[in-house]
């Protein structure tokens, strides 16, 4: 019997509002929000931006026209700087789609660094912490 890998993205934390983050999750929402809104203001159209975080304190970020865009576009520059191991990854979602789900070639990217902390944010500022994972299934 075959086994293929199933990956999710399971929510572990309640939707919070910008105002009742702490200062350090306020800056990481912010930086977000600044990369996609730079990309706008030198004439490119990014709805959303992603930002990821290494296990040795790096970070990588990238805006896209997609989630998907923009969080691969992240991931391979950080691959392409050397990191191994991702410890989160940040990522502005257009309209407030926290809720909606992350393309599947964005969660098959994260889930090739194993277990990934992943934190939705809206245009709102309001934040969804959730985790990406790949599990084997018969």
């Amino acid at each position: 019997m075959n086994k293929a890998n199933f990956v999710t993205l399971a929510v572990t934390g309640a939707l919070r509002s910008f105002n009742e983050m702490h200062e350090g999750e306020q800056k990481v929402v912010k930086l977000v929000h600044e990369l996609r809104d730079a990309s706008e203001m030198i004439g490119a159209e990014p709805v959303c931006g992603a930002i990821v975080f290494t296990r040795d304190g790096s970070k990588y970020g990238a805006a896209g026209n997609t989630d998907s865009h923009a969080v691969i576009t992240a991931l391979e520059d950080a691959r392409s700087a050397g990191a191994n191991s991702i410890a989160s990854v940040v990522i502005s979602v257009p309209d407030n789609r926290v809720h909606a789900p992350l393309p599947e070639d964005a969660l098959a990217a994260l889930a090739e660094f194993g277990e990934v902390t992943v934190l939705l944010v809206g245009d709102d500022r309001s934040v969804l912490i959730g985790t990406v994972k790949a599990s084997a299934v018969a």
